[in-house]
């Protein structure tokens, strides 16, 4: 789990630079903490709602890869299927927090 909430803050990392930049060239000057906050306002969600559908859709690839593999047994399947309907079934309490706000940004 922590690779994935370092993935996604070096995500949000890159994204909450390239609108500071964007909304600092429209404004003309350096909205810093402005357009971090304007970030995480109005696109925090919805990203993190898409980091975690491409990771549901990367482990249910993943599984179907492993159904094909003919050394890997059927209960060892049952298992990561079993596994994989919990997080199904939860996905939408799954949260990852919102970054605090780095002061030098």
């Amino acid at each position: 789990m922590k690779r994935y909430q370092e993935e996604y803050l070096m995500e949000v990392k890159y994204k909450l630079l390239i609108h500071k930049w964007l909304e600092s060239e429209k404004a003309g000057r350096d909205l810093g903490q402005e357009s971090v906050k304007d970030w995480i306002k109005k696109f925090a969600k919805t990203h993190r709602a898409e980091f975690i559908g491409k990771k549901l859709i990367q482990a249910e690839n993943d599984l179907n890869t492993l159904k094909e593999d003919k050394n890997i047994p059927r209960s060892v399947i049952n298992l990561l299927e079993q596994i994989y309907d919990c997080i199904l079934s939860v996905k939408t309490n799954i949260e990852i927090d919102t970054p605090k706000i780095p002061e030098n940004l």
